[in-house]
């Protein structure tokens, strides 16, 4: 049975639960796995200070907006409209603004990248050495806080997800609502 709640369809049904799990573990680990190139590139530019040619940073630009697509997968999970198919579980309702946020920040740090590098192919040929490697390295800052919003992203939504059924289970209780409704009437 669904129910609509602060406009999505949610279920508390733990077979709705599971699947929904299912699906968000895969959406975020696919959001991880999109992250390690860009991981190894980061880790590629902090062993030198050496200019990179154009070709890299086109590269990296494409994995940007790879990541940009799946984060948007990920986000795709906790939308309203989204529930009308599929119901979303009570308990991911409830937190979905948690996990909103999360993605949210991913995206954000995705813009910046995103303008920073289009910014920088656009005009690569700068007149000083210095400024270049400057940029260059505003460029690894950049990723590296993107790197870091996703693998916070992930590992967040990884630990709600796993305590996900125990808080439905919990949720849904009626015994604990009775017993504090009758404590609260004896008062």
């Amino acid at each position: 049975m669904t129910e609509l709640i602060l406009g999505y369809q949610t279920a508390a049904d733990e077979d709705v639960l599971s699947a929904f799990l299912t699906t968000a573990q895969e959406k975020y680990q696919m959001l991880e796995e999109v992250i390690a190139p860009i991981d190894e590139r980061i880790a590629h530019l902090q062993q030198d200070w050496l200019l990179r040619p154009a070709s890299f940073w086109q590269a990296t630009l494409e994995e940007v907006q790879i990541l940009h697509t799946t984060t948007n997968a990920c986000l795709l999970l906790f939308d309203k409209a989204q529930s009308q198919a599929a119901p979303v579980p009570l308990v991911i309702c409830a937190t979905s603004i948690a996990y909103r946020g999360d993605l949210h920040s991913v995206n954000e740090e995705i813009e910046e990248v995103g303008i920073l590098f289009t910014t920088f192919l656009q005009s690569p040929s700068s007149a000083f050495l210095e400024e270049q490697i400057r940029e260059r390295q505003r460029l690894t800052h950049a990723l590296e806080e993107l790197s870091q919003t996703i693998h916070t992203a992930v590992h967040n939504a990884r630990a709600k997800l796993d305590k996900a059924p125990v808080a439905q289970r919990k949720l849904l209780t009626p015994g604990k609502r009775k017993e504090k409704r009758s404590d609260s009437e004896e008062e």
